[in-house]
């Protein structure tokens, strides 16, 4: 996949950082999707920028084009663009922290884009998705799921906020207003 658009995070560089507070205590995967509340209007007022918590990848679960992320897949990961559904012409915000924990790749970004915000906000959007390139890649022939690839290796390209993402498990799991400006 080619996917490229210029954000901020890009010439900031830096590293992974965490942020329990956007995303505490445990969070737990099930075979049904997570639902992400709406942040009140009273809360975010409507205008201004929104950071979420999340994960982009999940690991260990067949996304629906028959592909499970391995563990260590984003090894050396550095920032990427943050863009709306895949969209290289259309960044929506940055990236402030990037790692893989044991769940999968964790993300905590901040969303400018009034628009993206506004559907963020109303959890209209609750979707995370991967722009990559295989690097290394196994077969995988599970009975129940059937046949697919485990990818072993990827370079991230772009994150992105989506809709229907290809790994249903890959979600925003908290939004908050951002106190600071972008």
């Amino acid at each position: 996949m080619r996917a490229f658009c210029s954000s901020p995070s890009l010439s900031r560089g830096g590293g992974p950082i965490g942020d329990s507070r956007l995303v505490e205590g445990p969070v737990s995967f099930s075979s049904t999707m997570l639902r992400m509340v709406p942040l009140p209007k009273r809360a975010w007022g409507g205008t201004g920028v929104l950071r979420f918590a999340g994960y982009a990848a999940v690991f260990h679960h067949v996304d629906r084009g028959g592909d499970v992320i391995s563990p260590g897949a984003f090894a050396g990961v550095t920032p990427v663009p943050l863009c709306w559904s895949h969209d290289p012409a259309r960044p929506v915000g940055a990236i402030e922290t990037l790692a893989e924990d044991a769940r999968g790749l964790r993300v905590v970004a901040r969303v400018t884009d009034a628009a993206a915000a506004a559907e963020l906000a109303a959890a209209r959007v609750t979707g995370l998705s991967i722009g990559y390139r295989v690097a290394a890649q196994a077969p995988r022939d599970d009975p129940r799921h059937g046949p697919g690839r485990t990818l072993t290796r990827l370079e991230l390209v772009e994150i992105s906020l989506v809709h229907q993402p290809m790994q249903p498990l890959a979600r925003v799991l908290r939004v908050v207003r951002s106190s600071s400006p972008p």
